[in-house]
């Protein structure tokens, strides 16, 4: 039987309540894609371990937490409360303590608080109560997806000041703010302080600040070795660039029509694919698996038959791959600007692959650097990417664009084979002379990488178990991930004991590749 994520999180957050820590309290803050589904499991929860879960949303079930006040705490959030705009806070607010338990409302009674301030003055009442006095385990639970961004960020300040700041007596508590909302990374990851667990509708993710930048530390200590940093789409996405999976299902339309269920669009291009005897070796066994695993590389393959000598930008989703990649040059994200750092300061061994087809990586890199987008420009570049890879300092930086590049709309798959959905000879040899090159297990991070692409993996099969010394950058890791290791890769290691959790860096790839600029700029 497979645990629903809400029991996994509260078996880890008994965990965490568990765990000797000299006596002190403890803040562990989640963000719940499915809040309101395990909201009754995890009060339950709460109560087993001798806590109270306090549901902010709850309107006809809510309980005002008990008294008496706590002063000191109190005097803490009057600190936060007057800095706060009146578009926020249009009023000062007043507390009190009744039978019934501690309330907050505002001191202009003629105002009447909207829904999203109620619940502002609700998580006042929990914070100024003494509700962390009597219960071990405090869990604040609230679903902000109708709250403005303002009322939002006022939560998150107070839902997680710092525990040795509350002025807390008695035995060590764990407090448990659990924000319901959609994960973006981008912005969730930047939050201070750290998101300890992230629940997602079929797993719960936990994140270690400490255990991030261990990993990027031991991945910066490279000595005269190179690495490769391999862009997936995650990499461009913080520019304006969709997800791969968004063009695809636009390219799918005009075969399959407009499904609002991508794997039924998945599933009906199998059936169209039938029709057609298109198939390419393995993709027949499963009809489901096809469609979870369908890349916008694969269906290009068909798009680009049906136009024939016609211009490949006749496509509608080239057009708007094209319009997206050019709008996407005029911004300079975190991670667009930490590769720029990386290429200086790692100049003789940086190797940035990719199979994005914009040009963020290459435009205004600073420092030299030699493009390859074609088989022809592979094949001739085989030299010169053994030589850099031994550390030749005087070589540009490579980029080897294998799936093609979008200035140039005929190098957009061309380096794929179509009989095997392979990579393209020269392709492989580009990949090998670097490992030959570097000698064994070269420094490889997989930086937003789906790992769907099947040219790629079975290039990757064919490696040695040592060949590579993996990492993956994913800020939310899924099952197209855990069925890779699976697949590829639990096997070779187990005799290591290294599990895929073990080389797991949980974040956005602009927040990786930032912090390991900075890293390396310190070595």
């Amino acid at each position: 039987m497979i645990s629903p994520p809400g029991l996994k999180l509260l078996g880890m957050l008994v965990e965490e309540h568990r765990r000797d820590r000299g006596g002190t309290p403890v803040l562990v803050p989640c963000l719940h894609e499915e809040l309101d589904k395990d909201i009754e499991l995890l009060a339950a929860g709460a109560r087993r371990c001798g806590g109270a879960l306090f549901h902010l949303n709850a309107d006809d079930e809510w309980e005002d937490p008990p008294g008496p006040i706590v002063r000191d705490r109190w005097s803490l959030l009057q600190g936060i409360f007057s800095t706060t705009p009146d578009n926020i806070l249009p009023s000062s607010v007043k507390i009190e303590a009744t039978t019934e338990g501690v309330t907050v409302s505002l001191a202009d009674e003629s105002l009447t608080p909207e829904p999203s301030l109620v619940l502002i003055l609700r998580a006042a009442a929990v914070i100024a109560s003494s509700a962390y006095e009597q219960f071990d385990m405090v869990a604040i639970a609230v679903t902000v997806a109708s709250i403005d961004a303002e009322r939002r960020e006022l939560l998150w300040r107070m839902l997680t000041v710092d525990p040795a700041d509350l002025n807390i007596s008695g035995s060590q508590t764990t407090l448990v703010p659990i924000i319901g909302t959609r994960v973006d990374p981008q912005v969730d990851y930047r939050r201070r302080p750290d998101v300890r667990y992230v629940v997602r509708w079929d797993r719960v993710i936990r994140r270690s600040a400490h255990g991030r930048l261990r990993s990027i530390e031991t991945i910066a200590d490279l000595g005269d070795r190179p690495l490769v940093l391999f862009l997936g789409a995650g990499a461009s996405a913080s520019a304006g660039i969709r997800l791969g999976n968004a063009y695809r299902d636009l390219a799918l339309e005009p075969f399959v029509g407009r499904h609002s269920d991508s794997q039924a669009a998945g599933e009906a291009f199998f059936d169209f694919l039938h029709e057609r005897q298109h198939f390419l070796p393995g993709e027949t066994e499963s009809r489901t698996a096809f469609a979870a695993d369908l890349t916008l590389e694969r269906v290009l393959r068909e798009t680009f038959i049906d136009l024939g000598f016609r211009p490949r930008t006749d496509s509608p989703v080239i057009q708007e791959l094209s319009n997206d990649c050019a709008n996407a040059l005029g911004f300079v994200r975190l991670g667009r600007a930490a590769i720029r750092d990386l290429a200086r300061k790692l100049c003789g061994r940086l190797i940035i692959i990719t199979v994005n087809f914009d040009e963020l990586v290459e435009t205004d890199l600073g420092v030299e650097s030699t493009v390859l987008y074609t088989p022809e420009q592979f094949e001739a570049s085989l030299d010169y990417l053994k030589e850099y890879a031994k550390g030749d300092v005087s070589q540009p930086v490579p980029v080897l664009k294998i799936h093609g590049s979008i200035s140039a709309p005929n190098s957009l798959i061309a380096t794929i084979d179509t009989t095997s959905a392979g990579l393209h000879d020269s392709v492989r040899a580009a990949l090998n002379v670097i490992l030959e090159g570097a000698g064994p297990s070269l420094r490889w991070v997989w930086v937003g990488c789906s790992m769907r692409d099947r040219d790629v993996n079975a290039w990757l099969g064919g490696l040695s178990a040592d060949a590579l010394d993996e990492w993956w950058v994913d800020p939310l890791p899924g099952q197209p991930l855990d069925e890779f290791f699976a697949r590829q890769r639990a096997p070779r290691w187990a005799k290591t004991g290294q599990q895929l959790v073990d080389r797991l860096v949980v974040d956005s790839a602009d927040g990786f590749l930032h912090a390991l600029a900075e890293v390396v700029n310190r070595l």
